[in-house]
C-alpha cells in the first residue's frame, strides 16, 4: 500500500477539482524567502502586460509584490490539499527565471578608464555618473569580459530590481555603448499568473522533453487564492506525469531502481541499459533541491547521502523520453 501511496497523491492532483481549504498567507523567513523572486517576477511581468507606469521604474510595485507572495504563500500551507504536494515538495516549481532581476550587462569601449577600473573590480571606478548610478542600484562588479569591438561588464545587485528599467540609465551615459539585463537560461518548470479582484490565479507548470527550444510536454495544475487567503485547488491539465512511490522498481525509464529504500548513506541508482544526458536531483521536503548530477553513457549512479538529515526527500530522474520521481527515506 505504501509504494502506491504517491502515485494517488498525483493521480488525485490530475483528477479532484474544486477543494478549498483556509490557509495562511504567512510564512517563516526561510520559506518565505524561498518566493520573493517568484512574487516580483509576477509583478514585473503583470506591469508589462497590462502596461502599468510603473514598469519605467526601477522599483518593483510593492502592492503587486504583497499580493503574489501572500498567494504564493498560501498554496505553500495548503498542505491538506495533495496537488500543493505535487507542485511544492515533488517538483519544486518556481516562476521560469524571466524577467531578470539581479543581473546588467555594460558595453562599452575597454580602453575607457572606468572600464580599465572595472576590469580590476576597482569600484568606485571615477566616472562620476556611472558610479552614482552603480550606488543608487547597490550594484558590483561580477564579471569582466574583452572582445574585439567592445567590452563587457557584468554588474549584479542583491536587491530584486526592474533591470529592463535600469539598463537604458546606464545606455544614456557618455562612452557607454550599450546596456541590458543578463541574459537568462530557460527553466522546465514556471508559474503564470491572473488576477481577479476577488482573487489570484496561479498556474503551477511543469515541462520536460527536448525542452531547449520549448517542451514537448508538459502539465499544469491551478489554484484561486482568495483574499481571505483561502486557497481553492481548481484542477490540472495537459500531460500527467508517472510518480512511484517507495517500491524499488520503477516502471518507466527503462527499468529504473532505486535501493536501498529507507536507506543510510549510499543510494544507488540502476537502469536496464546505458542512459544519455539523464539529470538526477534529490529534493527534500520543502521542495529544495540538496543533491544534484546527470548520466551519460552509462547505466548507474550511487550517490552519497552521508551530509543530509534522516527523512523523506524525492528522487528526480528525467531526460528526453520522460521523467519519474521516486520517495526516498534517509535513516
Amino acid at each position: 500500500m505504501k509504494q502506491l501511496a504517491l502515485f494517488f497523491i498525483l493521480f488525485f492532483s490530475f483528477s479532484l477539482k474544486s477543494q478549498s481549504v483556509m490557509s495562511s498567507c504567512a510564512a517563516s523567513p526561510t520559506v518565505t524567502d524561498l518566493y520573493r523572486k517568484d512574487a516580483d517576477r509576477l509583478a514585473l511581468r503583470r506591469e508589462y502586460h497590462i502596461n502599468l507606469p510603473e514598469k519605467d521604474s526601477v522599483k518593483i510595485n510593492p502592492t503587486l509584490r504583497h499580493n503574489y507572495l501572500s498567494a504564493l504563500l498560501a498554496v505553500y500551507n495548503a498542505t491538506t490539499i495533495p496537488a500543493r504536494d505535487t507542485v511544492i515538495s515533488l517538483l519544486n516549481i518556481h516562476t521560469n527565471p524571466t524577467p531578470e532581476l539581479n543581473g546588467l550587462l555594460i558595453f562599452a569601449d575597454g580602453g575607457n578608464f572606468w572600464m580599465q577600473s572595472l576590469l580590476n573590480s576597482v569600484v568606485p571606478t571615477g566616472y562620476a555618473p556611472f558610479d552614482n548610478l552603480m550606488s543608487q542600484y547597490h550594484l558590483d562588479i561580477q564579471t569582466y569580459y574583452m572582445a574585439s569591438q567592445y567590452d563587457v561588464a557584468v554588474l549584479r545587485t542583491d536587491s530584486n530590481s526592474n533591470m529592463l528599467a535600469m539598463a537604458p540609465r546606464f545606455a544614456a551615459l557618455a562612452s557607454v555603448l550599450g546596456a541590458s539585463a543578463t541574459a537568462v537560461s530557460s527553466d522546465a518548470r514556471n508559474i503564470t499568473d491572473s488576477i481577479n479582484p476577488a482573487f489570484t490565479l496561479l498556474t503551477y507548470s511543469y515541462g520536460w522533453g527536448s525542452c531547449e527550444n520549448g517542451c514537448d510536454f508538459r502539465a499544469y495544475w491551478t489554484f484561486k487564492v482568495y483574499n481571505d487567503c483561502k486557497v481553492e485547488y481548481v484542477g490540472a491539465s495537459g500531460n500527467p506525469l508517472v510518480i512511484t512511490g517507495l517500491a524499488q522498481q520503477a516502471a518507466s525509464l527503462h527499468n529504473l531502481q532505486v535501493y536501498p529504500n529507507p536507506a543510510q548513506n549510499k543510494l544507488i541508482i540502476t537502469f536496464g541499459q546505458a542512459q544519455y544526458n539523464t539529470e538526477i536531483c534529490l529534493i527534500n521536503a520543502l521542495g529544495q533541491q540538496v543533491l544534484h548530477t546527470s548520466l551519460n553513457a552509462t547505466n548507474s549512479q550511487n550517490l552519497d547521502l552521508s551530509g543530509l538529515e534522516s527523512g523523506l526527500y524525492y528522487l528526480q530522474v528525467k531526460n528526453a523520453e520522460g521523467m519519474s520521481v521516486v520517495k526516498v527515506v534517509k535513516e
